[in-house]
């Protein structure tokens, strides 16, 4: 079944002068455009948008299985496959050292994972428990639990754990070569400071806002707003957005060289998009 449509997927980049329709089932219509540097646009249609874009050097193969499997593998020096299984799952997994999977399970989960050095997995449990964390040497795991539990922890030499817990203690745990300092305003906000090159900033807001920003070469702001949203910024060259919206929406934009968007919207839409040179989009739609 998947093979035809690798086939016709491969003809039509070849034969057209950069814009191709593909279709793949009633609601499912797919786009291909590929564009001046070699850049290739996937579109799937109304119930189930899915857009990639990929940079100058990166082959672009996608296969569609029997139950919605859809597998995405970018070249040589990166390569990157996306599987949507049975129950809704969403795997995307980037090259040797900067693998990449994202899953949406049974009850809504969704995982992130980054390679060797910096793996980074955002989980989103039954209860809206959403976990993050980062590589080998600055693993930072984020987590709201049944009562918005909020778990923060850093690596190997700037540990840094916040606990938000049913009555919204807040607990900051610093490692062996980073200050720390915490400070509690009129509303509950709370600043937490560590080092020159990791300031680490959290702020508890009037209706439960939590902030978090680390420094000058990896900023990082984590927002939970009024009705859960949940923001995380990286800082200037890996940049990270994660937003959690009223009706689940979860947002990851990566930097300058390697953006990624990942959005899950009210009928669980997921973007995920990558930088200047391996633009990647995907959107699964209702």
């Amino acid at each position: 079944m998947t093979e035809p449509i690798l086939l016709f997927f491969l003809q039509k980049v070849d034969t057209t002068n950069g814009e191709c329709t593909v279709t793949m089932g009633e609601h499912r219509e797919c786009t291909v455009t590929m564009g001046e540097h070699g850049e290739c646009t996937i579109t799937m249609g109304e119930h189930g948008e899915c857009t990639i874009t990929m940079g100058e050097h990166r082959e672009c193969t996608v296969t569609m299985g029997e139950h919605r499997e859809c597998t995405v593998t970018m070249g040589e020096h990166g390569e990157c496959t996306v599987t949507m299984g049975e129950h809704g799952e969403c795997t995307v997994t980037m090259g040797e050292h900067r693998e990449c999977t994202v899953t949406m399970g049974e009850h809504g989960e969704c995982t992130v994972a980054m390679g060797e050095h910096g793996e980074c997995t955002v989980t989103m449990g039954e209860h809206g428990e959403c976990t993050v964390t980062m590589g080998e040497h600055g693993e930072c795991t984020v987590t709201m639990g049944e009562h918005g539990e909020c778990t923060i922890t850093m690596g190997e030499h700037g540990e840094c754990t916040v606990t938000m817990g049913e009555h919204r203690e807040c607990t900051v745990t610093m490692g062996e070569h980073g200050e720390c300092t915490v400070t509690m305003g009129e509303h509950g906000e709370c600043t937490v400071t560590m080092g020159e090159h990791r300031e680490c900033t959290v702020t508890m807001g009037e209706h439960g806002e939590c902030t978090v920003t680390m420094g000058e070469h990896g900023e990082c702001t984590i927002t939970m707003g009024e009705h859960g949203e949940c923001t995380v910024t990286m800082g200037e060259h890996r940049e990270c957005t994660v937003t959690m919206g009223e009706h689940g929406e979860c947002t990851v934009t990566m930097g300058e060289h390697g953006e990624c968007t990942v959005t899950m919207g009210e009928h669980g839409e997921c973007t995920i998009t990558m930088g200047e040179h391996g633009e990647c989009t995907v959107t699964m739609g209702e």
